[in-house]
């Protein structure tokens, strides 16, 4: 009968597993038994768990135009077939329906008779528990060693490197490429965007730790691991203890404190940013139709035709008795203009992580020792002196009292002003970043058809707010503008 050779191999592995110490296995029980070998379906590095259907090697011949080539397929084990019984039982199906055998040269498969294949499904079923022990203690030996402050088989984190030891791999501080990513965090609070930190590593010749170059994905994913504190994550989720305790890998590259400024200022970025799913314009989300308070978006006549501000309530299907169009042209000099004849000459807020404080957790802890001396006292398990259990009780009790009556704030987001003035900043900036400068201070802008100045209300207290006359082909429209002005104004410039 013609035979099919079937070999795989996970990965390299000893001389008695190889392909070809199985390739020898098959041609003998050929021999022996009479056959002739007519071809051979070779899956190195390919995982027991995979379909034979989807196989490179084995995969092509379970077709029906290769299924007239041959009348039995045998493999060395029955787990070079597969270690699934349910992927096993779709290929002994397939083999029925088109007449063909399966054997092993260690004769445990024989898919010829009922019994065979009852024993056959049997030594499938081991198979598949086999590998799922494999598997439990390959992630158990994973957990153990992230106890341990271990690494496995993964790339050091930026800033990091991989050193072995006697007991295994750990990570240690990098300390030029550490530095870097200390410089990293330190421009991003300083007010540079993740594109301007790309572009600033790429000319200063910093690979990233592929060897690539930075784009503003890579330097967002440096921005936001856990790995500035030496700490790491697994499927999106920290690495922690039993306890629920996060396990550090390695020495933090920056203070936490710092680490949880950087992340509420990427937050408060997300928040001011907004969702971008087109061009960048100078007042998206920032320029509202008067008429029915609908924001405007962009709207383009051409390529190399200036665009417009329309109300939203066409596109949204909402009502508006008059709704209002704008050239860009028109209003975004005008905004320009009043905001650096306000602004100008003032220093630039960035937004500045302010820790709070929480004594919760030291209260706890506090009134969790006072119940349990009182409890020792009460169960006659207090071993010292009565002048000793109220001189701890004493002590105790007035730490209470102490951490009560600290302040409790919680973490905030304060502007503080920087050495750069606005002028200088609006200069420098391109379109979104000047957008940026505006949504800092709460600018909004509103568009009014009518053809006297309206009517509105004052501004609350800090805000600037003005009315002014925009000048348009066939009449004028009137643009109300406003902004929150810093709160101090003696400004404090930070050291340098």
């Amino acid at each position: 009968m013609r035979v099919l050779i079937v070999t795989r191999l996970s990965k390299a592995a000893d001389e008695s597993t190889s392909i070809e110490r199985q390739r020898e296995a098959v041609e003998l029980w050929a021999k022996l038994h009479g056959h002739e070998i007519i071809g051979e379906a070779v899956d190195n590095g390919v995982s027991g768990a995979t379909s034979p259907f989807d196989r490179e090697g084995f995969g092509e011949w379970l077709t029906d135009a290769k299924a007239a080539e041959f009348d039995i397929v045998c493999a060395w084990k029955l787990d070079r077939f597969s270690r699934s019984v349910s992927e096993f039982l779709k290929l002994a199906d397939w083999m029925t329906e088109h007449g063909k055998q399966i054997a092993t040269t260690d004769g445990t498969v024989d898919t010829t008779t009922p019994q065979g294949r009852f024993f056959t499904v049997l030594l499938s079923a081991m198979a598949e528990w086999e590998r799922a022990m494999v598997s439990m203690r390959a992630t158990s030996s994973q957990a153990k060693l992230r106890s341990l402050g271990r690494v496995h088989g993964s790339t050091a984190p930026f800033g990091y490197k991989t050193v072995r030891r006697d007991d295994g791999a750990y990570l240690e501080i990098d300390p030029e490429t550490a530095q870097i990513a200390r410089e990293m965090v330190n421009k991003r609070l300083a007010g540079m965007s993740q594109r301007q930190l790309a572009k600033w590593l790429n000319e200063k010749g910093v690979p990233t730790k592929y060897g690539k170059q930075w784009r503003q994905t890579s330097v967002s994913a440096i921005l936001g691991s856990y790995a500035l504190i030496g700490q790491r994550t697994s499927k999106g989720r920290l690495v922690t203890d039993e306890s629920g305790t996060p396990i550090q890998f390695g020495e933090p590259l920056i203070s936490f404190e710092k680490f949880q400024e950087l992340r509420a200022f990427e937050d408060a970025q997300e928040v001011r940013k907004g969702p971008l799913t087109g061009p960048s314009y100078l007042l998206r989300g920032l320029i509202t139709c008067a008429s029915c308070g609908l924001v405007m978006y962009r709207s383009a006549r051409g390529k190399g035709q200036p665009y417009s501000y329309v109300c939203s309530s066409g596109v949204r299907m909402l009502p508006c008795e008059a709704p209002q169009r704008i050239r860009a042209d028109a209003v975004e000099p005008m905004i320009e203009a009043l905001f650096l004849d306000e602004m100008g000459e003032r220093h630039v807020l960035e937004p500045v992580f302010v820790p709070g404080e929480d004594h919760s957790r030291a209260l706890e802890q506090v009134q969790a020792n006072i119940d349990r001396t009182r409890a020792e006292a009460d169960a006659g398990l207090w071993e010292g002196h009565s002048e000793d259990y109220m001189k701890r009780l004493t002590a105790l009790t007035a730490e209470r009292t102490r951490l009560e009556a600290l302040p409790q704030r919680p973490d905030r987001i304060e502007m503080q002003p920087t050495a750069q003035t606005y002028a200088e900043a609006w200069a420098s900036a391109d379109v979104e970043e000047r957008r940026k400068l505006l949504a800092n201070l709460e600018a909004a802008a509103w568009i009014y058809g009518d053809p006297e100045a309206p009517s509105v209300e004052p501004p609350p207290a800090g805000y600037a707010d003005m009315v002014t006359p925009l000048t348009i082909r066939g009449g004028y429209k009137w643009l109300r503008v406003k902004w929150k002005r810093p709160e101090n104004e003696e400004v404090v410039l930070p050291s340098s």
